[in-house]
């Protein structure tokens, strides 16, 4: 449990440095006894590499398979809008997760989520977990932390179809997930600026 606090304060901590870098700031200034409001925003396409460490756990944790350790790795799209300190990251993508140090499981997996950085945002996946035999396809909403470049997050998983079908996963439910965002591409980046005049009379 220290060590997860230890990891979720060092991530809040990235998160708001990174998060706290202004490329554009709010401009005002004054010509001819008028003023001036400018407020630029900078909108990032991207392609991404994400990276990652799942932890999950069943509802009985006296079962022998009650605790399972899956590496990620995914390809995603995201955009990031900035103005003046403020981010809103959105992310969607495709990834796949692989069970460490048991028999092979892995999760094909959809995702995408929403964070108003550097706090918390909301996300969604579906997966479909299979060991090549059986399978089963679960639904995992998810509260975020961070997001770009490092999220931590907090899911539920969710039975959705055939959970009876594969027994070792049927109880598995929660899950704490920890991501790395790395950008591989730069698809697009605009700026749009918004000039808007003061009214001294207001």
């Amino acid at each position: 449990m220290r060590k997860l606090f230890c990891l979720f304060l060092a991530l809040i901590i990235a998160s708001q440095t990174y998060a706290q870098k202004p490329k554009k700031p709010i401009i005002k200034f004054r010509y001819d006894s008028l003023g001036y409001s400018i407020r630029i925003f900078e909108t990032h396409k991207m392609r991404q590499l994400l990276i990652g460490y799942n932890f999950q756990q069943t509802k009985t944790p006296t079962n022998p398979d009650s605790t399972f350790h899956y590496i990620e790795i995914g390809y995603n799209n995201s955009t990031l809008l900035s103005s003046q300190g403020f981010y809103n990251f959105t992310t969607y993508g495709l990834g796949t997760e692989i069970l460490i140090g048991k028999k092979t499981i892995v999760g094909f997996k959809a995702s995408a989520w929403r964070a108003v950085m550097p706090l918390v945002g909301l996300g969604i996946n579906g997966i479909f977990y299979t060991d090549f035999r059986q399978g089963n396809i679960k639904i995992r909403p998810e509260i975020l932390f961070g997001a770009q470049p490092f999220k931590l997050s907090f899911g539920v998983n969710i039975p959705f179809l055939w959970n009876n079908r594969f027994e070792r996963l049927k109880d598995n439910w929660g899950q704490i997930t920890f991501n790395a965002l790395i950008k591989t591409k730069t698809v697009e980046k605009t700026y749009k600026r918004f000039e808007k005049k003061f009214d001294w009379n207001y």
